[in-house]
């Protein structure tokens, strides 16, 4: 079918009518009637992601639904090869559908039935040796597994789906490497690098853990290369998003992480895709993340701070037009929360200042953990959980209101403990998630036991805090074993300085010089961590505190 000038100016709406009107004017019947209704289908599928808001969103993804169901109907009776395309029309209804449900137990219903029916559809192209079209539907395959896995609520079963998402991503791709087809396998590369992306950050095994790395790293690099061959922007933008998250996790490389997510960001401009918008911003904000943490210069952290916040609101502003709660949940704990509790901690000088900023980061992280509940994604609920548990324990520290300091360190504890227990049953492997938490959570108790009265309930509780402490450092440096990107080392030598500093005002309260030697322990282990990351007064600092603990002990 020729395509209209609508369509190769990425006019979907005006494309859409233009093929309504020819398919009228025309009255074609069987299988040209189905491509028609199909092509329709497609060009309402990218215009609702066009959409000025939501209404109109909603309207147009109907319009593209009952466009491939009416394609459907056309492929009924012909043979096999089009029984397949039946059925591969019926799953991108679908997929489609699976945008508009009213919460995460509808999506998976859909997305479940959507599943079934691409299997079907790419059992008939295999029997009839279609290998494009079973190409183009394993890619559609891998697209529902990916939003699928995202919302599965255990370990075991996201694994099991990340296996199945592996297995079709290398099939599809040793299928599409032997056709003339650069799209599909551009797409196949990008979809194959974010799912081995997501496998190796829920992997356990350290060995396998850095294989699928570097299978993800592979794949990123060859949708790269091929995309500078390929026309589409929507294409391009999929391997700018596989560079991104490949190159920023296994790489720490972030000015090519930058590079990419500025990349996606001016393709999904060129189509004006609401969704793709949404994901440049999101990722620029998540680039802009990364380099904070390795940042000293608190001007240009701060700088930093007011990008990330521009990066959340526009893509806040995009991905609500196509009702993406998770991401939006993200925005808003991740960047927008995480920024007001830094710029309350690191930057506000005044007391009614750091109080102004800390209630708004937890109003923003309020916001986040509704889209998050909504969105049903594990992810997003931990990040929603994380972020609140930090910013009751800031509140609980600058809240002039002494009386109150309890109940916000309950409050804090309170989201510390469900954020564990949720990482514990959907991330078992990922011992860096759960580390983080226990070194949060240590911290509570240790503040906790600062207010105890009782001193034999005092030591206790700042043992137990010790305990949580140094389990999670120990879970930390287990993870970064196979992972040693220097963001995630600094972070960890962080936490060995709050570990030292606990086991100092353990010594202070029993006088056990045991606490003491443990300390230097922990201290000397950070100047090794802060050294690889290059930050030399925070080595100094850690010696410092070396030399007034050895003082002490003699």
């Amino acid at each position: 079918m020729d395509v209209c000038q609508e369509e190769t100016e990425y006019k979907w709406f005006e494309a859409a009518r233009f093929y309504e009107q020819k398919l009228k004017s025309e009255s074609p019947s069987g299988i040209v009637a189905a491509e028609f209704w199909q092509k329709i289908g497609f060009c309402y599928d990218l215009a609702s992601r066009q959409a000025k808001d939501t209404e109109e969103f909603t309207s147009l993804r109907r319009l593209g639904i009952r466009a491939y169901e009416r394609a459907a109907e056309f492929y009924k009776e012909n043979m096999v090869e089009h029984r397949g395309k039946r059925e591969y029309c019926l799953a991108i209804a679908e997929y489609l559908r699976s945008w508009l449900a009213a919460d995460s137990s509808e999506k998976i219903k859909i997305l479940d039935k959507c599943r079934k029916i691409v299997k079907k559809a790419m059992a008939r192209f295999k029997t009839a040796k279609n290998d494009l079209y079973y190409g183009q539907t394993a890619n559609l395959l891998l697209k529902v597994l990916y939003e699928r896995m995202s919302i599965a609520s255990t370990g075991v079963e996201k694994n099991k789906i990340c296996k199945e998402g592996m297995n079709i991503a290398n099939e599809a791709i040793s299928v599409l490497s032997k056709l003339d087809s650069k799209d599909e396998l551009l797409l196949a590369f990008s979809l194959a690098s974010i799912q081995y992306w997501y496998a190796a950050n829920i992997e356990e095994d350290e060995k396998n853990r850095k294989n699928l790395a570097d299978k993800s790293l592979g794949y990123a690099d060859s949708a790269v290369s091929l995309s500078a061959d390929v026309e589409n922007p929507y294409l391009q933008a999929m391997s700018s998003w596989a560079g991104v998250y490949s190159y920023l996790y296994f790489k720490d490389d972030i000015e090519i992480s930058l590079k990419y997510a500025k990349q996606l960001s001016e393709h999904a401009l060129t189509v004006k895709d609401n969704y793709l918008m949404g994901i440049g911003s999101f990722l620029l904000g998540y680039v802009a993340d990364w380099k904070v943490q390795c940042e000293e210069n608190p001007d240009k952290k701060k700088e930093l701070y007011n990008e990330i916040l521009k990066y959340a609101t526009d893509s806040i502003r995009n991905l609500s037009l196509v009702f993406q709660d998770s991401l939006i949940a993200e925005c808003y704990t991740s960047y927008i929360a995480q920024i007001y509790c830094d710029l309350a901690s690191d930057f506000s000088v005044s007391l009614s200042e750091k109080l102004v900023y800390s209630k708004k980061a937890l109003a923003s992280g309020k916001v986040g953990l509704e889209y998050a509940v909504r969105s049903g994604t594990p992810e997003s609920m931990l990040t929603s959980l994380h972020i609140l548990s930090k910013v009751y324990y800031y509140l609980s520290n600058v809240e002039p209101r002494k009386a109150r300091k309890p109940d916000l360190l309950s409050e804090a504890l309170k989201y510390r403990t469900e954020y564990l227990k949720t990482a514990e049953n959907t991330f078992p492997a990922n011992t860096w998630i759960s580390g983080v938490s226990k070194i949060y959570a240590g911290q509570i108790m240790r503040d906790q036991s600062r207010i105890e009265q009782t001193e034999k309930v005092k030591i206790a509780s700042f043992k137990d805090a010790i305990s949580s402490m140094e389990d999670g450092v120990s879970s930390c440096k287990k993870w970064i074993a196979t992972c040693d990107v220097p963001s995630s080392i600094a972070t960890v030598a962080g936490f060995e300085d709050i570990l030292g500093g606990t086991l100092d005002e353990t010594y202070i309260l029993t006088a056990n010089s045991e606490h003491l030697a443990r300390a230097n322990e922990v201290y000397s282990d950070a100047t090794k961590d802060f050294r690889k990351v290059d930050l030399p007064s925070r080595v100094a600092e850690s010696y410092w505190k070396i030399a007034r603990n050895l003082d002490s002990l003699t």
